[in-house]
């Protein structure tokens, strides 16, 4: 019941900006409808081109995004947005006009379905809002502060490609430039925006999976299956949104969408124009996909790396394609053990063995019959899967500006989007599954298909039944950094400090790679917040500090640094060994999860 009125609450409260950014998308779905219609005419059922075309909503939209802020000229009014969604609106309903005689085939009751997975679980998603104060996890601050800047820009009718940005190590201005769109279109408050569109897109992401499991077995109950897997079947993608992996979860859609492309582009060879078409569509959306988050590139690279060696495995003889395999798993239990004796990688498959054993151990199950009715495409997700595993160990040095060791894929990265292979595996064997029941009936009787709807209606009710029971919509208090008195403290601090005031706040270091290399170090406490909300300069050491000693506070002189924040967090500053220096440090603010001191340095 809390979770129904929780949700309602969030609607009630924020229903502006939940409708404004549904229509925009929707916008976007207009507008990318009618094309894909127009390729594929009518090889694709009602369900199916809904999940291909909401795969692929993003793209018009962000297209749109980048005109607004590279067109200074309409800033000042308004008038640019305007402009983009008319143009939006005006080409989508003259294309969808076109091409309204030419109707989808199949049954409209897998679209219902799809339709009502999308919204339902925007509804519950929803609920994640009523819990939190500001986006969670220390890069959400990084996200709120880059989208006021380029609001700020929006604002004073300068071209994007003329400003300057807010942070040096910057490389994900497609999600950046959308959320600061959907902002300003909707009027809603950018923290707000920001947690709406995460549950928005979270929602949108097993959508598109429906697509290519329904058109790769002729299956609406397999599609259906892999779609309610991506949903709820792990707590992974959605977990990320507590880690403030915006970036990463919308490129997903993309991603997604890219790979449904490259699928219907190898299906389809009957005419160049076409053929142009397609590949003009997959440019643009490798293109926007690396604008959101330029690590997706890599994830579209493994994807037609296993694709194009899974079609090589199908094409060998036979014993060649059983020692590939077998040379395959090998390296992949390789890679488990090595990812399992690494502290910081082995988390990587916390989501789907330690929390999620029950469907992984399903989807190990039904792994044979995918692999003997649909070989290319379960061979090409279990690859994925190895490259993926194998990706956290690959070293990329100095590729990135600002930049030193880094890995092709980081370890959150790697375990938000294993699901997307996994629920491509999961659809597959129900299929597989399917047609071999279907195949034993025929020859032994009616008795096989009780068995089939037997195993449609348990699958079906365990994902529910897991839904209901043991996901969590709501915020995960491991990465609440923020509470009400750190607002409170915000509030006082924008208030009674003077605007030159240099706050200490806490930092730990990142550690997210396979050679423990730290990447640096990241805001520990709300204190990362401070620059954006209470409008002060703030300047980070680590949480171990030790306050006690002369040669930290003769430090802290010497920077010019004359308060401390101390946030709520067990990686907060211990103040405790600031209220043992009252000639050091005095308490100018004691709230039960914020305090402010001011260093007193003497002259």
């Amino acid at each position: 019941m809390n979770i129904l009125l929780d949700g309602l609450l969030v609607l009630s409260n924020h229903w502006h900006i939940v409708v404004g950014v549904l229509l925009i998308l929707l916008l976007g779905y207009g507008a990318v409808s009618p094309v894909l219609k127009a390729i594929s005419k009518d090889n694709l059922t009602a369900a199916e081109h809904f999940s291909f075309s909401i795969g692929g909503c993003l793209l018009p939209v962000s297209l749109g995004t980048l005109f607004i802020f590279s067109q200074g000229v309409f800033h000042r009014t308004g008038m640019s947005i305007f402009i983009v969604l008319t143009i939006m609106s005006l080409g989508a309903f003259l294309l969808h006009y076109r091409m309204k005689k030419t109707p989808v085939q199949g049954p409209k009751l897998p679209l219902l379905a799809l339709i009502s997975i999308f919204f339902v679980s925007i509804f519950f998603r929803l609920t994640f809002v009523s819990k939190a104060i500001v986006p969670l996890y220390f890069d959400s601050a990084e996200h709120y502060r880059i989208i006021q800047n380029l609001l700020e820009v929006y604002k004073s009718s300068e071209s994007i490609f003329r400003s300057s940005l807010p942070v040096s190590r910057y490389y994900h201005l497609g999600f950046h430039l959308l959320a600061a769109v959907l902002t300003a279109a909707v009027q809603g408050d950018v923290k707000d925006t920001i947690l709406i569109l995460g549950q928005i897109i979270l929602a949108i992401i097993p959508i598109p999976i429906f697509f290519i499991i329904r058109h790769e077995t002729k299956s609406d109950n397999a599609g259906l299956l892999a779609v309610l897997l991506a949903s709820f079947g792990w707590y992974m993608p959605a977990y990320a949104v507590n880690w403030g992996k915006y970036p990463a979860l919308t490129s997903l859609v993309v991603i997604q969408f890219v790979s449904s492309i490259a699928y219907i582009a190898f299906q389809y060879r009957n005419g160049p124009s076409k053929q142009w078409g397609l590949f003009a569509i997959l440019g643009l959306g490798i293109f926007i996909s690396s604008l959101i988050h330029t690590r997706s590139a890599i994830i579209i690279g493994i994807a037609f790396a296993s694709w194009i060696a899974a079609k090589w495995w199908c094409n060998s003889p036979k014993s060649i394609r059983s020692l590939i395999l077998c040379l395959m798993l090998g390296g992949m239990l390789i890679g488990v053990i090595f990812v399992q004796s690494s502290d910081i990688l082995k988390a990587v498959f916390d989501p789907y063995i330690r929390n999620g054993f029950l469907f992984t151990s399903i989807i190990l199950l039904l792994s044979p019959f995918a692999f003997k009715a649909f070989p290319h495409m379960a061979l090409s997700s279990t690859l994925a899967i190895f490259f993926l595993l194998s990706s956290l160990f690959v070293p990329v040095v100095r590729l990135l500006p600002g930049y030193g060791y880094l890995t092709l894929l980081d370890r959150p990265f790697v375990e938000m989007i294993l699901y997307f292979p996994l629920s491509l595996l999961g659809g597959l064997g129900y299929a597989g599954l399917e047609q071999y029941l279907l195949d034993t009936q025929q020859k032994r009787g009616n008795f096989y298909k009780g068995v089939r709807i037997l195993a449609n209606s348990s699958l079906l009710g365990l994902i529910l039944l897991n839904a209901f029971v043991n996901y969590n919509f709501y915020p995960s208090d491991c990465c609440k950094i923020v509470s009400y008195d750190d607002l409170v403290a915000f509030d006082w601090i924008d208030k009674n400090l003077p605007l030159d005031s240099r706050i200490l706040v806490s930092t730990t270091e990142l550690r997210v790679l396979a050679s423990n290399v730290s990447e640096g170090y990241v805001g520990a406490d709300a204190g990362i917040w401070i620059p954006s909300l209470a409008n002060r300069q703030t300047f980070g050491l680590p949480d171990t500090l030790d306050f006690g000693q002369q040669s930290t506070f003769d430090m802290l002189c010497k920077y010019e640094i004359t308060y401390i924040y101390v946030g709520g967090t067990k990686q907060s500053f211990d103040d405790s060994q600031l209220r043992n220096h009252p000639d050091w440090y005095q308490t100018v603010l004691f709230l039960p999860k914020a305090r402010v001191y001011e260093i007193i340095c003497i002259p």
